[in-house]
């Protein structure tokens, strides 16, 4: 029929949110117990906004895997590189940041303006959820490495005539990134 199924019955997904949910309600009421009301409504708003956010980026993953036609088999691998690739860049980024807001001060109100800006062009729409196939970063990848047309298995590069090539599944590990 060409519709394809979840690796993961959806009762299974439900399962594991509820109980993820019901450990973050019983973590909220020992945090109400031993910090009170305030603590605790900081601590559900995180939760919500950090949940919320989560599902946002599943939403941009899927966009990604349709984009470039990753097949279901792969999809597990390229999650699993993306995500540890994003955090390692999260990371290094955060390092970065931390050591150049200590040693040059002036830098922090600036950062603070570039995160005003970004809140504001999120809150009017922006960019949205563009095609990622279409993100500037793939389009430059695209112009200036060799890509396969075809995947190669489940790798993410290939070595043809001496040439490394990036192949589609590389490039969604990337945008994932």
């Amino acid at each position: 029929t060409g519709v394809q199924t979840c690796a993961l019955p959806i009762w299974a997904a439900l399962g594991w949110t509820a109980l993820w949910m019901t450990l973050a309600a019983l973590f909220g009421l020992g945090v109400y117990a031993v910090r009170g009301a305030e603590t605790t409504l900081q601590f559900f708003t995180a939760y919500l906004v950090e949940w919320s956010l989560s599902l946002d980026n599943v939403f941009a993953i899927a966009m990604v895997f349709a984009a470039f036609a990753v097949p279901r088999r792969l999809q597990h691998r390229a999650l699993i590189y993306g995500v540890l690739g994003a955090l390692l860049m999260r990371l290094v980024l955060i390092s970065v940041g931390v050591e150049a807001v200590a040693r040059f001060e002036f830098l922090l109100p600036l950062f603070g303006v570039f995160l005003l800006f970004t809140a504001l062009r999120m809150a009017r729409g922006g960019e949205g959820h563009a095609d990622p196939g279409q993100n500037r970063v793939v389009r430059l990848l695209r112009r200036r490495l060799p890509i396969t047309e075809d995947f190669e298995g489940d790798r993410f590069t290939v070595l043809r005539a001496g040439v490394r090539f990036l192949t589609p599944l590389g490039l969604a590990v990337l945008a994932v990134e």
